[in-house]
């Protein structure tokens, strides 16, 4: 075997080469990251080596190899660069005029991106936040995501003052998904139903679009929000969202829990549900030891009159809440269905 020998070539002058590189140590559960900084006539500006103790995979760790060199080139002050890593290369320059061409195309696309919106709220820091429905938020004009149909069975506090935390357990499936996305998840919002302007939620999803397999992956979303929230799975503490990073949730006045079923924008057929069965099949995908906390910071569990149940289409999905279970379960409820043709 004859090794390969990888050349360095420099960028043209004023601009800077970066190349960032990870690697991996799996007993230590740790990986590390180093950044070189060299001129055009390869002269080294500042070189950087660092340890984090995390278990991150090929793939994470040269995202985080890219991550930390951005952030060294910002600390260094060189903004006109050329960065490079095992397989990527990007060029960052700190100045840059359009062409009226460009300028024209970029017109075009912030007509398409700014949505009518239902309803705008002033923030007590004078931010103006348009809230858009739910089907017709801007992710969706992706081509991966546009008109997809979505489909929510879920069980849905009344909107209150404000609420201080949600949790409950669930069964994870691996339900058929061939195209779109299906998930199980608990959430906090801000909004109207579910036309969400603010939310945090977490759970499992099955998606080959993201993915790229059939499996099940834990995922957690949110928007921008103002108070610290912190996302655990059995005590162990997965997820924080500083208030530095979100706006508006402070008090949420909303959660829930229940599954959401995303179609594919010209498909006749919707994706499974929770385990693809309804809610009264032996294997039915549940949800258990569901509970909330109210402003007094009590712990409490869904009672009527005090909630709902929504179904946006009980012909391919459901959910059936049982209510207080026995001492290990807790209050419990079931959901899901096959999917198939769910036109309306």
């Amino acid at each position: 075997m004859v090794p390969q020998v990888v050349g360095w070539s420099p960028p043209t002058r004023p601009r800077y080469k970066i190349n960032v590189d990870g690697s991996v140590f799996s007993t230590l559960e740790s990986v590390g990251v180093g950044v070189l900084i060299r001129d055009s006539e390869g002269q080294v500006i500042a070189v950087l080596s660092k340890k984090i103790n995390a278990p991150l995979g090929a793939l994470e760790v040269e995202a985080r190899a890219v991550e930390v060199g951005l952030e060294f080139a910002r600390d260094t002050g060189v903004h006109d660069f050329i960065l490079e890593g095992d397989s990527l290369s990007y060029r960052v320059s700190g100045a840059r005029i359009l062409t009226h061409e460009e300028d024209s195309l970029l017109e075009i696309q912030l007509k398409l991106i700014n949505k009518p919106p239902v309803k705008s709220i002033q923030t007590e820091y004078g931010h103006i936040v348009d809230c858009i429905d739910i089907n017709k938020q801007l992710a969706f004009d992706h081509p991966l995501l546009k008109h997809h149909k979505i489909q929510n069975a879920v069980i849905q506090m009344e909107k209150k003052k404000y609420y201080t935390g949600v949790e409950g357990s669930v069964t994870v499936y691996d339900p058929q998904v061939k195209e779109g996305q299906t998930y199980a998840q608990v959430y906090v919002y801000n909004g109207d139903d579910l036309n969400y302007y603010n939310l945090i939620t977490t759970g499992w999803m099955v998606s080959p679009d993201i993915y790229h397999d059939g499996s099940p992956h834990f995922f957690a979303v949110f928007t921008d929000t103002n108070y610290n929230w912190w996302i655990s799975i059995e005590g162990f503490v997965v997820g924080y969202y500083p208030k530095e990073i979100v706006f508006n949730l402070n008090q949420p006045q909303g959660l829930g829990w229940g599954g959401v079923a995303v179609g594919n924008p010209n498909g006749n057929s919707a994706p499974p549900m929770g385990s693809g069965e309804f809610s009264d099949g032996s294997n039915a995908c549940e949800f258990s030891n569901i509970q909330y906390r109210n402003q007094e910071n009590t712990t409490l569990a869904p009672q009527l009159p005090h909630y709902k149940i929504i179904t946006d289409n009980p012909k391919c999905y459901d959910l059936k809440y049982d209510g207080y279970k026995n001492p290990e379960f807790g209050f419990t409820f079931k959901f899901g269905g096959p999917g198939g043709p769910c036109s309306n």
